[in-house]
């Protein structure tokens, strides 16, 4: 019963956040939008992005939740970090439907790409540090190979989104 509870819940999580990115748009200036876009996709806010930057910034994001759940002390962050992701997520999708992206360009690149991408991240986590519920007691090891497949979905899924970018939005 428990481990069928993990769907919903990331799917709970990934909603709320969302909209929470959403809300967050109309309370904070262009200018620091901007800011905080460049740093989680650059595509969003300049075009002409190659896709290193990209890349480097989903990457960095694998090994910070890594890191994270590293230690017993920062486990509980791994969560709030994927959480700060879909809010980046809603705030991005905001700003592009607000900025004069077209619907089109918008539902075949942005939204579905990274809707999957960020519950691949979601799944990563899970994975990584188990909620709550699908906690087991005694020694529990992490499963390497999931998390390994994970990570090159979630890679592929970006190439695939990038080269979308690069011939129908670029």
């Amino acid at each position: 019963m428990t481990r069928s509870l993990v769907i919903p819940y990331i799917c709970v999580i990934l909603a709320v956040s969302y909209v929470g990115g959403t809300f967050l748009y109309r309370f904070i200036d262009d200018g620091a939008i901007e800011k905080i876009l460049l740093l989680f996709d650059a595509r969003i806010v300049q075009a002409d992005v190659n896709i290193v930057f990209p890349l480097l910034s989903l990457i960095m994001s694998f090994v910070l939740v890594v890191l994270f759940a590293r230690f017993r002390h920062t486990k509980r962050f791994v969560y709030c970090w994927a959480a700060f992701r879909a809010v980046l997520f809603g705030m991005g999708a905001s700003y592009l439907l607000a900025n004069g992206l077209s619907m089109i360009y918008y539902a075949i690149w942005w939204f579905p790409f990274q809707l999957v991408i960020t519950f691949c991240y979601f799944l990563f986590t899970v994975l990584l540090a188990p909620p709550f519920f699908m906690r087991t007691i005694g020694n529990r090891t992490v499963n390497y190979e999931g998390l390994l497949t994970i990570f090159g979905l979630t890679m592929f899924l970006f190439w695939v989104e990038y080269t979308i970018f690069h011939f129908i939005v670029k």
